[in-house]
């Protein structure tokens, strides 16, 4: 224990009276060597007030010097270190295009590729890496399957398409089509726009939308 303290007067209730060390060298306890620290250990060891002689230098910040309820000061002092702090928790994405943007990476060739599971769960709803692609990219949930229109493990929101595009693909060129993209919210393409065009002239011609045979 520490030269600070001194044995105290025998029959009294302090436990310095009762300690190992008391009638040992002084200096036995501020060992300078392993093999002296052992020796003092030792002494410790045996001690009935070895937790009393700790908590005492624990409470009193005595972690400078010699030997002191078993430990040296170095274990002393990471007893006495504060906890680190707690690591930070990540952020939760605020919306799905981040969560989305957090897992996946652009080629130069323009083919996104995803990182990790591809599932992903937002808000209580889980998607499947393409659903999350296509729903960030589209603006819209997809209507039944996701399939790519590249060869690539892609998830570029305009390699992929739904039943509805699809759909609509399939009628592109016709006024149907247009009707198509229209319901969509979404700009009719080139083909569609003609096909209504054409069938606006003949309505207005012949009363009747549908091209002569």
């Amino acid at each position: 224990m520490s030269r600070r303290f001194t044995a105290s007067p025998a029959g009294t209730n302090d436990w310095r009276a009762r300690s190992a060390c008391a009638d040992a060298d002084p200096d036995a306890m501020f060992p300078d060597s392993k093999a002296l620290i052992a020796a003092a250990k030792d002494i410790c060891h045996h001690c009935p007030v070895l937790n009393d002689c700790l908590n005492d230098a624990l409470r009193n910040d005595e972690v400078q010097y010699g030997l002191r309820g078993g430990l040296t000061p170095e274990e002393r002092r990471a007893i006495n270190a504060p906890p680190p702090p707690p690591a930070a928790t990540p952020a939760l994405p605020a919306t799905l295009a981040e969560a989305v943007a957090l897992r996946t990476t652009v080629d130069d060739d323009g083919h996104t590729r995803w990182t990790g599971v591809k599932m992903i769960s937002f808000r209580g709803k889980r998607y499947t890496a393409a659903q999350a692609a296509f729903t960030v990219g589209y603006g819209r949930d997809p209507e039944g399957p996701v399939r790519r229109s590249c060869d690539e493990d892609c998830f570029t929101a305009g390699h992929l398409t739904d039943g509805a595009i699809r759909d609509s693909e399939a009628r592109c060129g016709t006024r149907p089509g247009y009707y198509q993209h229209r319901k969509r919210n979404e700009p009719a393409c080139g083909p569609c726009n003609r096909a209504n065009n054409d069938a606006d002239r003949r309505l207005r011609t012949t009363g009747s939308t549908k091209a002569a045979a």
